[in-house]
């Protein structure tokens, strides 16, 4: 009868198809029952012609109200139709269970076709039908989901913490995983706000297999960024991924912790740049006494004595392949003769990357970036890219570290050097090697 039936379209996404997927998730207790169950379903809403009454034993009465009951449980309870309920008796008779790869797929692309726009928040609620459809169900939603956490400083505040919240729930599922839900946690997206505080710390170093780490440190200052090194101090040493963004400033202390603690390293960006507030002169001057955005001249007397430093202190990074350092090789004082040319007579745009006077020097600092990614490519020997924040980039240009494209409405302010090591000799350049 069901193969001659039209074929049946199912929303996986929607109540129905969730609740078929924690259906066929689940093995039945007592498979004969069950067949026998929706047996008697397909038989009801398909026989042509009624059957005459009968009395009933009152064995056979008995067994038909248990029969009943058991399919009321089985239909109306999960909101099925009879049409989904027959495919489901077909599924039964074979193999009454899918396939938890087939499920963890269905997880996965639900998680990342939302998760480029949303918090971790945000997307507990597409999962949370799934956690309540069946146990395997529920624990193969959360290891998915508790695969990439994000959290925001926006959505809650004090005791109740999205950090606090997320730690809760593992806590929850503690004893029914051993403690291996803690290991599902590979990657970790927060501002630094929501990771400081008592107790925050060791919560990090339960996190023992984290991979990758981003952190916005844009409420800190230089005082409290001693205390946020303290705090990263006990994240995971299989980091594979760090990213710190909006930093007061980038010295020797960061440098020399993230080098010690962190051996495995491929990818490291560190920027202090998008402290800078472009979008008005007053807030721009500001933002510029609290962020050391350009340490030349006035911490190293050029570029490629900074990476000299920089280099040697990194040098137990044997992986590093990216490396981005957000900051200026221009002269400090570069940003500042530009707000004197905007209080001119003649109006100016309000970055240097654009001013006509500014342009002059571009060729100078160019030329310092890259015999700085030299100087980091000759003492680094896993090095490929090295990028800072510049004010005269060629084009805009995707981080390979940061993993984002830079916003195409805010200043593109980053350039990538190239590293290619052939026959002994390395080489660097603005534009991708072709081999």
């Amino acid at each position: 009868m069901l193969k001659d039936a039209e074929p049946i379209r199912l929303n996986l996404f929607s109540v129905e198809g969730i609740c078929l997927l924690g259906y066929l998730s689940r093995k039945p207790r007592n498979e004969r029952l069950m067949k026998g169950r929706f047996t008697e379903r397909i038989q009801m809403s398909t026989s042509a012609a009624p059957t005459p009454p009968r009395s009933p034993s009152p064995d056979r009465a008995l067994a038909v109200r248990r029969s009943s009951m058991t399919s009321y449980r089985a239909g109306p309870a999960l909101g099925l139709p009879s049409s989904i309920t027959a495919m489901a008796a077909e599924t039964v008779e074979g193999s009454p269970i899918l396939p938890a790869e087939i499920m963890e797929i269905v997880v996965e692309f639900t998680l990342q076709s939302h998760r480029a726009d949303a918090t971790s928040s945000r997307l507990f609620a597409l999962i949370a039908p799934l956690t309540l459809a069946s146990s395997q169900l529920r624990l193969l939603a959360f290891r998915r989901f508790l695969r990439h956490i994000i959290l925001s400083d926006t959505e809650f505040s004090g005791n109740n913490s999205q950090w606090n919240r997320f730690f809760r729930l593992l806590d929850s599922l503690d004893e029914r995983t051993n403690g291996e839900c803690f290991t599902w946690v590979r990657s970790l997206r927060a501002p630094s706000k929501t990771l400081m505080g008592r107790f925050h710390s060791a919560q990090l170093a339960a996190l023992t297999y984290l991979e990758e780490l981003f952190v916005d440190l844009a409420s800190e200052g230089f005082t409290t960024q001693k205390h946020f090194l303290k705090l990263i101090n006990n994240a995971s040493p299989k980091l594979t991924v760090l990213a710190l963004t909006s930093l007061p400033c980038i010295d020797i202390p960061l440098l020399r912790l993230i080098a010690t603690a962190f051996p495995c390293l491929l990818d490291l960006y560190l920027s202090c740049t998008e402290r800078l507030e472009f979008h008005c002169w007053s807030c721009y001057e500001e933002s510029l006494g609290r962020t050391i955005h350009s340490p030349i001249p006035g911490i190293f007397s050029d570029s490629r004595g900074m990476a000299i430093v920089f280099a040697k202190i990194l040098k137990p990074l044997a992986h590093l392949a990216h490396l981005h350092l957000g900051i200026y090789l221009s002269d400090e004082m570069l940003i500042q003769y530009h707000i004197d040319h905007a209080e001119g007579e003649e109006r100016h745009p309000f970055g240097p990357e654009l001013c006509t006077l500014c342009d002059e020097v571009a060729d100078e600092v160019q030329l310092r970036e890259l015999t700085a990614a030299l100087e980091f490519a000759q003492s680094l020997k896993a090095l490929r890219t090295v990028g800072f924040s510049s004010f005269f980039a060629d084009i805009p240009e995707y981080s390979l570290t940061y993993r984002h494209k830079p916003d195409p409405n805010g200043p593109q302010n980053e350039t990538t050097i190239h590293v290619l090591r052939e026959n002994g000799r390395i080489r660097v350049r603005r534009t991708p090697w072709t081999l």
